[in-house]
């Protein structure tokens, strides 16, 4: 498991406070709010229904991995729609530095409640899509308001878990969720395969499951922070986050230098978002179940030990050392593609390889993407250094994905491919220099 490092940073990445975690939930509120449950409740418990609501969680995040196969294989989607909806999720993500910075210093569940129900009916409605223009809709109503629900998630754990259980409880949490969603996977892709228009099915089937997880989340109580400033809503609350990011980066150029060629990394991890779907479905004609299997049950079962692994790696290298070496292996996924399609006779084996390398590394990433921040923050906020990533996944969703479709429309799926294992050895070998430049400040 991650050790609390990588906690402490993920849960100051939205601006929150840092109280002392609570041994019990004896809180007293306005009698109002008592429709949420703010009820006496062990600590033991809470860290139960926590774990519990991000397991939930499981189903969702493994039928909205088909979002862009469902667009094209059912929905007779062109490439440009395809796209449009890889680009929804990095895109919303930059709502997260505003909704950290309104709801800092405020209880949240009623917060957390409101945009599960949003989230939850946009995943109901996928049960009457009949096109790809709907598709789009489902998707863009249920990220924007998922950054609430993952700034909530954040602060509960924060306020209920102590710092020296946080680690294991959050890794658990999420190796139970992946697993789920392994399963789902698999399950999701053979009854597609099988029903006329069975993503409606699947549709409701995660929306039933996304509100259970958010009433498990909105019925722990939180403590709102009276201590804090609450931010008003006005112009300055759009703008000041973007403004302290631009300063950090002026004040601490080794980090700019590390964002850059994490930047390199995105964009190539950007390109393949149209591309490999595309490639799956119109290239090798491969089916629900098999899709289901590759992008899903096997990349996510990988994907679990290779966290912890890399989590440990992390405490004993170099930050930029792990990220050229992560950023580097992450090229091979790229070509095992290209071979699956040269090689029609191995296709499946190599799809199969391919995701399993693409597990192993993006397990690195994620280790990379939450706790760098940390190692360079040092005794500094490591939430405003987060919060550079965030704004960085999101300027690159904007474009990214773009430009990867119109290589694949003037050269080629194959070229695109060939492209975005360039741009991750590229990454990875600006990581290798910027570690003689700028190494010894990044361990300080």
């Amino acid at each position: 498991m991650l050790q609390s490092p990588y906690l402490e940073n993920l849960l100051r990445t939205h601006g929150l406070p840092d109280p002392t975690p609570f041994q019990s939930s004896t809180l007293t509120f306005h009698p109002m709010r008592t429709w949420y449950l703010n009820l006496r409740t062990p600590s033991g418990a809470l860290r139960s229904r926590f774990m519990l609501a991000v397991s939930f969680a499981g189903p969702t995040m493994a039928v909205l991995r088909f979002g862009e196969v469902i667009a094209r294989k059912d929905l007779l989607a062109n490439p440009l729609w395809v796209t449009l909806i890889t680009m929804v999720m990095p895109v919303s993500s930059l709502a997260a530095l505003w909704a950290g910075r309104m709801l800092k210093g405020r209880d949240q569940r009623p917060y957390i409640f409101i945009s599960g129900v949003i989230s939850s009916l946009a995943l109901a409605g996928g049960a009457f899509v009949s096109n790809v223009y709907h598709l789009l809709i489902v998707f863009i109503v249920f990220y924007l308001p998922f950054t609430i629900q993952l700034t909530g998630q954040n602060r509960i754990l924060q306020q209920h878990v102590d710092k020296a259980k946080q680690g294991g409880v959050f890794g658990t949490s999420i190796g139970i969720r992946e697993g789920i969603a392994a399963v789902v996977s698999l399950a999701a892709g053979y009854w597609m395969d099988r029903q006329t228009g069975g993503y409606r099915h699947v549709f409701l089937f995660a929306a039933v499951f996304n509100m259970v997880s958010t009433l498990a989340f909105a019925t722990m109580p939180t403590r709102a922070d009276r201590s804090a400033r609450l931010e008003r809503f006005s112009a300055s609350v759009f703008t000041q986050p973007l403004v302290e990011m631009v300063q950090l980066l002026k004040r601490r150029p080794d980090f700019f230098r590390f964002e850059l060629g994490f930047m390199v990394y995105g964009i190539a991890f950007m390109t393949t978002l149209p591309v490999v779907p595309l490639f799956l479905v119109d290239e090798l004609q491969l089916d629900y179940t098999t899709i289901g299997f590759a992008r899903g049950t096997i990349y996510q079962l990988i994907v679990i030990p290779s966290i912890a692994l890399f989590g440990r790696w992390f405490d004993r290298m170099p930050v930029h050392t792990l990220a050229a070496r992560v950023f580097s292996l992450l090229a091979i996924f790229p070509l095992l593609l290209i071979c699956a399609g040269v090689f029609d006779s191995l296709a499946l084996p190599f799809v199969y390889a391919s995701f399993l390398m693409f597990g192993v590394a993006m397990g690195g990433v994620a280790v990379l993407w939450n706790i760098s921040s940390v190692r360079f923050a040092a005794n500094e906020d490591a939430g405003s250094f987060q919060a550079v990533h965030l704004a960085a996944m999101g300027l690159r969703g904007m474009f990214a994905p773009l430009l990867a479709l119109l290589v694949m429309h003037v050269f080629g799926t194959i070229t695109a491919l060939v492209v975005a294992a360039v741009l991750w050895l590229l990454s990875g070998l600006i990581m290798q220099l910027l570690q003689r430049y700028d190494g010894d400040r990044a361990e300080m």
